[in-house]
């Protein structure tokens, strides 16, 4: 009599730790990663496996090409092994599993925003993304709205991701960093409320403190006309869970040798990909740190004013839906010589849905109404700068422009540096000037949002043309208003007084 060996039995489940937290969590969004190794992808094949018992359950991954799908290592074909003992049957050339309860995965490339079109109308349980800083904010945001089905779980979104101090993605996760940029271990997995204002997400602690602002009254209820009133609509929740490879020992277990490439990895790409670090960026690929301003408590009394525009004329459409900002800085230059940054923004001059005051995306006419709302709250005091193009229509612009705020008493002028240099040329004077002590600030004139958004943008400017994810038009008008500034210089004068007064003479400096 031959002894049957009983057939082992084959465990799919977490590790304990930040896997089994991201497993096991409930939330609308769910980020996970932070760092390579962390086992981010096979912990994303394993969340589905709760519901594929139900029938209506259809879920979707995507990678940003078909050959991150289908390639060695690829979700494609780690999820063919681990769904074996699942019995799903495999549709290799539609790249789809369906399981004996009818529930699907399907698996799907996003390599460009127009590829969004394709699945809309179409309706997902659960949306996963691998490498989320590979993809636009749009894509993330459109494939989201995808959200909704009759499976008994609600509706999800998971996505993995790698530290990158220029993405989209940090400014969602960085309540969960610490000040170092480093996942904060007491927020891990905390869960956070959110409305979409525009193009940002805007987060509070609870639900309560979004649906009982009245500011967030537009995003948070609806006028239904058929019964005559508003309808709630509920924040999203988000939960950020930081993982690294020490969260999997697995893999340590298994390849030792992977550990040791990540701690021989050059500092940046250590600090990343090791220990999870966000902020981490190469020494001189910033040509500025907010580290190098000097703190103000307030703005001088006498001191010559400039603020410099950095113009565009398009809104956001189908076809280009991140277009350049217009954009100003304002800067000061006391009789010593000291150049410092002020906001003092108009109000107005933002867009709609945004918090950052200072710049916006106009069409040409309503985008000139707010360069002379703003001159009109500087003051006649207040020189407005504008840079040149060298074309003939650029310089036929810059007249017209000039004219207009001319006849309403404000003073033009030109940016003296060329606007064919490049960006880093135009640059350089500023970051230099700063990185020499030459540079101060008043925070205090800024809006606190505003403040934030202008410092990580100066710090992320490499001198590379813009992108939909990475603008530089508030670097372009601090170059214009510090180098238009640079070439003012202070000559003594004086004002005659009576000479009946004990004091002849009361000598000023004063800029011209």
């Amino acid at each position: 009599m031959i002894k049957k060996e009983k057939a082992k039995r084959t465990v799919i489940a977490p590790q304990a730790g930040k896997q089994e937290l991201a497993f096991n969590v409930k939330a609308d969004v769910i980020i996970y990663g932070g760092a390579a190794g962390s086992g981010k992808s096979r912990l994303m094949l394993m969340k589905p496996l709760p519901y594929i018992n139900d029938p209506n359950f259809h879920c979707v991954f995507f990678r940003r090409q078909t050959t991150q799908l289908k390639g060695a290592g690829g979700l494609w074909g780690d999820s063919k092994s681990l769904y074996e003992p699942f019995k799903p049957k495999i549709q290799e050339s539609q790249l789809r599993m369906t399981f004996p309860s009818g529930a699907t995965c399907s698996y799907n490339h996003l390599e460009h925003e127009l590829d969004c079109v394709k699945h809309q109308g179409l309706q997902y349980s659960a949306i996963f993304m691998d490498e989320l800083t590979h993809y636009s904010k749009y894509q993330v945001t459109y494939l989201m709205s995808r959200l909704r089905s009759e499976a008994e779980v609600d509706s999800f979104f998971m996505g993995t991701c790698n530290p990158d101090a220029d993405s989209w993605l940090l400014s969602w996760i960085d309540w969960w960093l610490d000040d170092e940029g480093f996942p904060d271990p007491d927020k891990c997995g905390k869960i956070r409320y959110f409305i979409t204002v525009g193009d940002d997400l805007v987060f509070r602690d609870t639900k309560e403190e979004l649906l009982n602002n009245p500011d967030f009254d537009h995003y948070t209820k609806v006028w239904n006309p058929n019964t005559q009133e508003y309808i709630t609509i509920e924040p999203k929740s988000m939960c950020f869970i930081g993982g690294t490879i020490f969260d999997n020992p697995y893999l340590i277990a298994q390849n030792p040798r992977y550990l040791a490439e990540l701690k021989s990895l050059p500092r940046v790409e250590r600090e990343r990909l090791l220990d999870g670090n966000w902020y981490a960026r190469a020494e001189g690929s910033s040509y500025f740190k907010r580290e190098w301003l000097t703190q103000l408590d307030s703005r001088p009394i006498q001191a010559f004013e400039a603020r410099a525009w950095d113009k565009a004329g398009t809104e956001p459409s189908e076809k280009n839906r991140y277009p350049d900002y217009t954009a100003s800085a304002k800067m000061l230059k006391d009789k010593n010589g000291m150049f410092i940054m002020v906001g003092e923004d108009n109000r107005d001059c933002k867009d709609p849905d945004s918090p950052i005051l200072g710049q916006f995306r106009k069409r040409v006419g309503e985008r000139d109404n707010l360069i002379e709302r703003q001159a009109k709250q500087d003051g006649t005091d207040c020189r407005v700068v504008f840079a040149v193009d060298p074309a003939q229509a650029g310089k036929v612009e810059y007249r017209e422009s000039a004219k207009k705020l001319t006849n309403e008493g404000f003073i033009v002028r030109p940016d003296p540096m060329p606007n064919n240099k490049s960006k880093l040329t135009r640059f350089a004077p500023f970051a230099s000037a700063c990185e020499n002590g030459l540079v101060a600030i008043v925070e205090s004139t800024f809006d606190k949002e505003t403040l934030e958004a202008l410092y990580k943008e100066l710090e992320s400017f490499d001198g590379e043309p813009s992108t939909s994810t990475k603008k530089d038009d508030k670097a372009d008008a601090v170059a214009s208003v510090f180098n238009f500034l640079s070439k003012e210089r202070y000559v003594p004068t004086f004002d005659m007084v009576d000479t009946s007064c004990s004091n002849p003479m009361d000598f000023n400096q004063l800029m011209i």
